[in-house]
C-alpha cells in the first residue's frame, strides 16, 4: 500500500523485498526489487537487493549482472564486491575471486569480509598457501576483531600448524 501511495519511497521497497524472502515468495521479491530498480536506476544498493534476490531464485547471470552494475556505480563499496565474490565462489571460480577481491583491496576498498574471503579462495586455490591466507586473516581480523569466520579459519590454520595456544585464543574469541 505504500508504495502505490509513494513509488519514491526507497525503503518500503527495501523492507518489502526483505519480507517477501522471508516469506519465501522468491518470485515476488526479485518484481519488487526490480521495480525498485526501475524507480532507482542509480543506487547500487537496490542493484545488491535485486542481485541477492536473484541469487536466491538461482539466476546467477543476472545476479551478477546486477552486482558488477552496482560495482560500477559505487566501486568503493564493499558489498557489491563481497556479493560478485561469493557468486564466483560457490561456482567454484576462485581465481575470478581473487582477482576481483584483490582488485577491491588494492583500490582501496578495506571490509574484514572481503579480505576473509580472500583467504578462502587463496586456500581453494592453493592448500599450501598458508601465509598469504593467513596475511588475508590477519586483516580482516584488524578491521573486523569478532569476525567469527575470519577468526575460526585462522584458528584452524594455526591448528594445522601445530600452533595450539594462538589457535586456542581465536576460536575460543570466535565463539
Amino acid at each position: 500500500g505504500e508504495l502505490n501511495r509513494d513509488r519514491s519511497d526507497r525503503l518500503a521497497y527495501l523492507n518489502l523485498v526483505t519480507l517477501l524472502c522471508d516469506e519465501a515468495k522468491l518470485s515476488d521479491a526479485a518484481d519488487v526489487a526490480s521495480e525498485a530498480v526501475s524507480v532507482f536506476p542509480q543506487d547500487s544498493e537496490v542493484l545488491v537487493v535485486r542481485g541477492a534476490a536473484y541469487t536466491l531464485l538461482g539466476e546467477v547471470a543476472k545476479a551478477q549482472a546486477d552486482f558488477e552494475a552496482a560495482i560500477s556505480i559505487s566501486p568503493k563499496q564493499a558489498a557489491p564486491r563481497f556479493f560478485l565474490a561469493v557468486s564466483d565462489y560457490k561456482q567454484g571460480k576462485y581465481a575470478a575471486v581473487v582477482k576481483e577481491l584483490s582488485k577491491a583491496t588494492n583500490a582501496g576498498v578495506n571490509d574484514s569480509d572481503l579480505h576473509y574471503l580472500l583467504a578462502e579462495a587463496k586456500l581453494r586455490l592453493d592448500p599450501e598457501n598458508f601465509q598469504e591466507s593467513m596475511r588475508e586473516l590477519d586483516r580482516a581480523i584488524e578491521l573486523n576483531s569478532s569476525s567469527v569466520s575470519a577468526l575460526s579459519l585462522r584458528g584452524k590454520l594455526l591448528l594445522e600448524q601445530h600452533r595450539l595456544k594462538a589457535a586456542v585464543t581465536d576460536l575460543e574469541l570466535a565463539h
